[in-house]
C-alpha cells in the first residue's frame, strides 16, 4: 500500500486598493501611506516597488546587499520605513526631498507567512505656481487699466491739438482781417 503525503499551501492575497498622496514641490517628504495587521512575525518582508515607467525596486525589507544592488538608483538615500513596522503594521515609506520624477504609481507589497497584501498608492507632484490665480488677474486688469488710461490721455491730447491748431488758424484769420480792414 502506497501512501500519498500531499502538502496545501494556501496563499492569501489581498488588495486593499488605491490611494492618492498628492505632494507639492519644494516639500521636504511625502509619506506613502500602507497599513496591515499589527505584531507582524519576524519573517516579514516589504517591497515598496514602481511598476511605471519600467518596473524598479524603491524600498526593501530586510534590505540585504542584493536588494540594496537592486534599488534604483533614484530613490538611494531618499527613501526610509517605520523602524518598528512589525509591532505596528505601520509600513508607509517616506520620500525624502519629492521631484517631478517621482510622480505617478507605487506599489506595497507584504509578505507575511502566507500571506500577501499588495496596496497602490498614486503620488500626484505638484508645481507651485509662479503667481497665486488671483495675482495674475489682478496684474491683467491692472495691464487693462493701463492701457485705458494711455488711451485716453492719448485721445484727450490728440483734441487738444487740434483745438490748439484751429485757434490758431481762427487767430491768424482774424489778425488778417484786422490788417485788411484796417487798410
Amino acid at each position: 500500500m502506497i501512501q500519498t503525503v500531499s502538502a496545501h499551501f494556501v496563499l492569501y492575497f489581498l488588495s486593499v486598493g488605491q490611494q492618492e498622496v498628492e505632494v507639492t514641490e519644494g516639500s521636504d517628504s511625502v509619506v506613502l501611506p500602507c497599513r496591515t495587521s499589527a505584531d507582524l512575525p519576524k519573517g516579514t518582508s516589504v517591497e515598496w516597488t514602481r511598476p511605471e515607467p519600467r518596473s524598479m525596486f524603491i524600498y526593501v525589507f530586510p534590505n540585504t546587499s542584493k536588494h540594496f544592488a537592486q534599488q534604483n538608483r533614484d530613490y538611494c538615500g531618499r527613501t526610509e520605513m517605520n523602524k518598528d513596522f512589525l509591532r505596528t503594521g505601520d509600513v508607509s515609506l517616506t520620500l525624502m526631498y519629492p521631484r517631478d520624477g517621482d510622480d505617478g504609481r507605487y506599489v506595497c507589497t507584504v509578505h507575511r507567512d502566507q500571506d500577501v497584501l499588495r496596496d497602490t498608492v498614486v503620488l500626484k507632484y505638484v508645481k507651485k505656481e509662479l503667481f497665486p490665480s488671483w495675482a495674475s488677474t489682478l496684474l491683467v486688469l491692472l495691464v487693462l487699466l493701463v492701457l485705458i488710461v494711455c488711451a485716453g490721455l492719448l485721445y484727450h491730447f490728440q483734441v487738444q491739438i487740434k483745438c490748439s491748431e484751429v485757434r490758431n488758424q481762427n487767430q491768424q484769420r482774424l489778425s488778417a482781417l484786422w490788417t485788411f480792414s484796417s487798410i
